[in-house]
């Protein structure tokens, strides 16, 4: 999965290098914010951990040329909080619960930096001469921060006597979008649709615990995007 990723951003530099000195490059900068929404759900634990969350994106890109650019920005979901119960019968993180009914109150959040390569397409024939379509391919520094709070007796009170799990993990993954772009002046508005590869996040372990029957893994996650940027002078 590294090399497919570092393989793949390579060659897209290797055609945007050339294509900068090949033109008579005058590049352009920006500042951009996106409201996303982010499903990250949990193959493992989906039944007591949030998997919508609301995203915020902040970049900085770079146009250097009518078709290629390069972005670099910071992506972070506010911590989101579920409170639920898991019957006998039913598990987990591949844990059955300890008593009839076990109360759960979890907390999850996902934040990190992030750099790729853009593509910009231009969508004259269909749309107009203000449009492109956008193609990103890059790379998550994707940091996860995941809690699982069970009551002592399983429905009692949350207190200081509840018993904790927590789960961290930092993780390189692979970030796709595509999208298109709408040009006003000085201003840019996109819409966006994305994956990051949240599915080699696998079998983390509470660091409280180190049980294999405690193991939070993930499924890709998908990412929608509306926002703007603004050039800079």
């Amino acid at each position: 999965m590294r090399r497919a990723l570092l393989y793949s951003i390579l060659s897209l530099f290797t055609i945007f290098i050339p294509s900068c000195l090949a033109v008579d490059l005058s590049p352009e900068f920006y500042l951009g914010l996106d409201a996303q929404y982010r499903n990250t759900r949990s193959f493992t634990a989906d039944n007591i951990f949030k998997s919508d969350h609301p995203n915020g994106n902040f970049y900085l890109g770079i146009k250097g040329t009518e078709w290629f650019g390069f972005e670099i920005g910071y992506q972070t979901t506010p911590v989101r909080t579920r409170q639920s119960f898991v019957e006998e019968g039913y598990l987990s993180m591949g844990r059955s619960p300890i008593f009839p009914i076990e109360f759960h109150r979890t907390k999850s959040k996902l934040s990190g930096f992030h750099y790729g390569v853009m593509l910009y397409v231009p969508a004259h024939d269909v749309f107009g001469d203000a449009f492109n379509f956008l193609f990103y391919l890059g790379k998550a520094r994707l940091r996860i921060t995941y809690e699982d709070i069970i009551p002592l007796d399983g429905n009692g009170p949350f207190d200081i006597f509840s018993n904790t799990r927590s789960f961290k993990r930092r993780a390189n993954i692979l970030k796709m979008s595509t999208g298109i772009q709408y040009r006003l002046d000085n201003l840019n508005l996109r819409f966006t649709i994305g994956m990051e590869g949240t599915s080699r996040l696998k079998n983390i372990r509470s660091i409280e615990t180190h049980s294999t029957l405690e193991g939070l893994s993930f499924k890709t996650s998908i990412i929608l995007g509306v926002g703007a940027n603004i050039t800079i002078p």
